[in-house]
């Protein structure tokens, strides 16, 4: 109830849609220029592999958990800085070249993530957390089971 109290004031925008839960969200990202994802916290979001597969660029937060680099394959910036968001869509709006490199970045560095490899690690990790396999085992399978957040971020 909290967050829709929050939203209320922006719904009757013409120039803002909220969409909900979709169904149709590669479609979505197939018609989009760019994906803004302004984040405070997350462990490593999923909708920011998606966005990178699609190969949009993306501006983010350093705290998105993201696998992208800040100026090769994504534009960071601080969590809770709307200028430098702003800015940074407005530089991927503005430049092409920009867009088409980041999005084309994104592709290839989310390319050395497979999804049946990341499930795989999911489960064991999931399973060492149950006492039934060890995080060694876990790590053993492939060391980026245990992402990092960048902590790379754009003035």
């Amino acid at each position: 109830k909290a967050a829709a109290d929050k939203l209320a004031p922006w719904r009757d925008r013409p120039d803002i849609e909220f969409l909900g839960f979709r169904n149709d969200v590669p479609a979505l990202m197939a018609a989009s220029h760019v994906f803004c994802f302004p984040t405070l916290e997350e462990g490593s979001a999923l909708v920011t592999y998606e966005a990178m597969a699609h190969g949009l660029p993306m501006v983010t937060t350093a705290e998105s958990g993201t696998v992208a680099e800040d100026e090769k394959s994504a534009l960071l910036v601080g969590a809770g800085d709307f200028e430098a968001t702003a800015r940074a869509l407005a530089r991927v709006h503005g430049d092409a070249d920009l867009a088409a490199r980041l999005g084309e970045a994104a592709r290839a560095r989310v390319a050395e993530y497979p999804w049946a490899d990341y499930g795989a690690r999911v489960a064991k990790a999931h399973r060492a957390l149950l006492g039934e396999a060890s995080m060694d085992e876990v790590v053993a399978i492939d060391p980026a089971v245990l992402i990092a957040p960048s902590t790379e971020r754009r003035a």
